[in-house]
């Protein structure tokens, strides 16, 4: 299927790499998400890009009920600079056997209004250092980087084109997941929100691309005392998205704070990732969580670590299968306004739970997710990987 893949995007290098993976999944008996990520990579964006592109589920037959559908990548500052978040997306890609069918856009270099900050304190310099300083991924020459990223494109539009063309293919609505800074979606929000309800006749909400972000937080935050990370880097931009005419879904702290990263889920993430005797992805895996590991004890003083922002991947597929709809996440639809003049608290994300507000409710706000299933579906993606393509050599 790989193979397939890369022969298709050569024929047609650009716009075909835009659904290629769809087009494919078309004649299959299972539900398809494509699915756009816009990612700051940091170690759990990498992780999120292997949920992206090679996660799944199957019922208890075994049966493949739902594929993900990796249609584009793109890059904001966040976790590290933007020449670091997309040279590392670009190391990710390669890693993932993805990097001949995934195009890669390079977006925001900075907030909306903000200055930009990183998170060098969780990430390290590079955004995936690993322990011993050992670059755990197969490195990218500055040939191969420049001929991987899509030259001239533009975040927003790229977005666009790729939702019009699977609408007018009448396929799965295009899902945005966004792990980071809401910068480059916001763009998206302001250029093609008007648009978007004129070719949908004022259906944007259900008929326009659903976007599922990891941010935010119910109560406490871990970048402010009330505000998460990525929101609190550009929360101008979050106000945006949150109050765009799309539908919105918030994996907040609360819920990530669940998947942890124990030494039993660590060993079955290094199985998932063996093929026969020869485990070198399994090794690879290790190095990555095993620094993310020891900064979070460091900075936060968890014993295990928080794998963030797979779960808005694994959210984004949930909402296309029924049984999984009811059963994988918990959620209200509230309304959640995003503090952006506060010195103290700007970032928050604030829920009208007591429902005292005059605005509309705007986001699905996920509270709860069946922490087992998550990780059964991140190691179906890694074994998904390792059985059908063979690790790169750094």
């Amino acid at each position: 299927a790989v193979e397939s893949m890369r022969a298709h995007a050569s024929e047609n290098p650009y716009d075909g790499l835009r659904v290629s993976r769809v087009e494919m999944a078309r004649n299959v008996n299972y539900a398809h998400v494509p699915c756009w990520l816009d990612c700051d990579p940091g170690h759990d964006d990498a992780f999120a890009m292997y949920a992206a592109g090679w996660g799944g589920w199957r019922d208890d037959d075994g049966r493949i009920v739902a594929m993900s559908a990796l249609v584009g990548v793109s890059t904001v500052a966040g976790n590290q600079t933007i020449e670091k978040t997309t040279y590392n997306a670009a190391r990710v890609l390669k890693w993932l056997n993805l990097d001949a069918i995934v195009p890669l856009i390079e977006g925001a270099s900075k907030p909306l209004l903000r200055e930009a900050k990183v998170c060098e304190e969780i990430h390290g310099e590079s955004g995936l250092d690993t322990r011993d300083a050992i670059d755990a991924l197969p490195g990218v020459s500055d040939r191969d980087f420049q001929n991987m990223k899509q030259k001239h494109a533009v975040v927003a539009v790229e977005i666009f084109e790729t939702w019009k063309r699977l609408y007018d293919m009448d396929e799965q609505r295009l899902v945005i997941v966004a792990t980071g800074p809401l910068t480059n979606i916001a763009t998206f929000c302001l250029t093609y929100g008007q648009v978007i309800s004129q070719i949908t006749h004022g259906q944007s909400h259900t008929k326009g691309p659903k976007i599922v972000f990891m941010g935010g937080a119910m109560e406490r935050g871990n970048t402010g005392s009330r505000a998460e990370f990525n929101i609190q880097c550009d929360p101008e931009a979050a106000k945006i998205v949150l109050e765009s005419s799309f539908e919105v879904i918030m994996v907040p702290l609360e819920v990530t704070h669940t998947a942890l990263v124990t030494e039993d889920v660590l060993r079955r993430l290094q199985n998932a990732a063996a093929v026969g005797a020869y485990n070198k992805r399994g090794g690879q895996i290790t190095e990555l969580l095993d620094f993310f590991k020891m900064t979070y004890q460091r900075v936060f003083g968890f014993k295990h670590p928080p794998l963030h922002d797979p779960c808005a991947v694994w959210c984004a597929l949930t909402e296309h299968v029924e049984t999984l709809q009811r059963d994988a996440f918990t959620g209200d639809v509230e309304r959640v306004d995003v503090e952006c003049q506060s010195q103290l608290t700007y970032g928050q994300t604030v829920l009208d739970c007591w429902g005292t507000s005059t605005k509309p409710k705007n986001v699905k706000v996920m509270k709860r997710m069946n922490v087992e299933w998550f990780w059964k579906f991140m190691c179906g993606a890694i074994r998904n990987h390792s059985e059908q393509c063979e690790p790169y050599d750094n």
